[in-house]
């Protein structure tokens, strides 16, 4: 009986493509493309819904460009594609512009990750919760600016 493969690496140049039933040899394999051969010779990816595995792999290429993955931002990300955190991250991330307690924050000046603080002590359902509530927060204070500016006159607009 042989195992069910949980992942495969796919090589750009040759097409060749390796499967995997192991979890330890892909990620070993894939390290060891990616030192060899550099980052656009291998794709890796997972046959099976495995978020552990998926983080690892992911992880692996985001440190080659010197990026940090916090889990459970990966995890909203993986889980739920739909609630599109990158998007409300920058959004929050703009209107916190000068103030004292933040949940965002920029991370090489091209990816914005939340505070460790809320990554450290917050559950996932409880991020997604304080992601959403700053995130509408901010979408109904630009509403209201936008209502305030409708009703003035064109001379007193800024």
């Amino acid at each position: 009986m042989s195992k069910k493969a949980v992942g495969y690496i796919k090589y750009t140049a040759s097409g060749e493509t390796i499967k995997y039933d192991n979890a330890e040899a892909l990620i070993a394999d894939y390290k060891a493309a990616l030192d060899c051969m550099g980052i656009n010779a291998a794709v890796a990816d997972t046959y099976t819904e495995n978020l552990e595995l998926k983080y690892k792999l992911s992880k692996i290429i985001h440190n080659e460009f010197g990026i940090e993955l916090p889990k459970k931002q990966f995890i909203i990300n993986a889980t739920t594609p739909e609630f599109k955190l990158k998007d409300k991250l920058k959004v929050i991330y703009e209107a916190e512009h000068g103030k004292k307690h933040r949940i965002t924050k920029p991370y090489e000046n091209t990816y914005i990750i939340l505070n460790d603080g809320v990554l450290n002590n917050l559950s996932v359902k409880a991020i997604k919760n304080l992601v959403d509530r700053h995130y509408n927060a901010v979408l109904k204070h630009q509403g209201k600016q936008k209502i305030k500016n409708r009703n003035k006159s064109k001379y007193e607009r800024t």
